[in-house]
């Protein structure tokens, strides 16, 4: 379970829902908090006036930055949390969290985005993020924050999609959430009859209730769907669901996508607006 959780600050809107999650989930797994702001090195100047200006405007970064600490440590007071630390480091925002995250044992990141355009494009630092790390990744959308209790795991029958269901049992039973187990069928209508969709979906169903009753005696919804394509068919059933948090592993059985590029969770990432933690190799 996570009992040390980073959270990468920003200064822009988002910060509100990341401080939010943060504090909601230190709560739920009495974990501490690692509140991490990372400050950009300078890049070279070309002439003497850039390089004041770029001086400047690093230094009002920095206190921008060190108010928004002092409002988290007095909203962490106001919760009730005490195992809170707020550290602003400088350098590559990715390996500077990553590196701290592995020196001193954090098992989650939070990490913010505002999709295409927005404050946070998936493309840049979350994305950057998501591939170096080594630990599971709670990627968090400009929304609210929404109570979890509907959660969706889209597995492939891999050995790491087993391993996202169990991180995903473990979240369903700590907020009494509902739990829903995707398995897409990728067949094309031509290529298949109907008993041997039926009978795939069966012997799915039966390796699902074998996976979660192995680990939990907890509930949970099975489903099972036939589309072209997985990634359309996660996205129609989060549409259908409206689930409040999505666990999916970072690559599948193909192994191409193992350092997350190009894989089926970057794609629903970049399409979804529901929070989605990426479980990591």
């Amino acid at each position: 379970m996570f009992k040390r959780i980073l959270a990468a600050i920003d200064l822009s809107d988002i910060n509100k829902v990341i401080v939010d999650w943060a504090f909601s989930l230190a709560q739920a797994f009495d974990a501490s908090l690692d509140m991490v702001y990372v400050q950009p090195e300078l890049e070279t100047p070309i002439l003497e006036i850039t390089d004041l200006l770029a001086k400047s405007m690093a230094d009002l970064r920095r206190e921008l930055a060190e108010e928004e600490m002092e409002r988290i440590r007095e909203l962490a007071e106001q919760r009730g949390l005490k195992n809170v630390q707020t550290v602003i480091l400088q350098g590559t925002e990715e390996d500077q969290i990553c590196q701290y995250a592995q020196q001193h044992g954090d098992d989650l990141i939070l990490i913010g985005f505002c999709g295409e355009g927005g404050c946070r494009d998936l493309g840049t630092i979350a994305y950057r993020i998501l591939v170096r790390s080594q630990i599971p990744v709670l990627v968090l959308p400009a929304l609210p924050r929404r109570e979890i209790q509907k959660i969706l795991v889209p597995i492939d029958l891999s050995p790491l999609s087993e391993r996202a269901l169990g991180v995903a049992i473990q979240w369903a039973d700590r907020f009494g959430a509902e739990l829903h187990v995707l398995h897409i069928i990728e067949l094309h209508e031509s290529l298949a009859k109907h008993e041997t969709i039926e009978r795939i979906k069966s012997q799915v169903i039966d390796l699902m209730n074998r996976w979660v009753t192995s680990r939990q005696a907890i509930s949970f919804t099975p489903h099972v769907e036939r589309r072209f394509s997985a990634v359309p068919g996660i996205l129609d059933f989060i549409q259908e669901t409206q689930p409040d948090l999505v666990v999916m592993a970072s690559h599948g059985r193909s192994g191409v996508s193992k350092w997350f590029i190009g894989s089926v969770s970057e794609r629903v990432l970049r399409a979804t607006d529901r929070p989605v933690l990426v479980v990591k190799a």
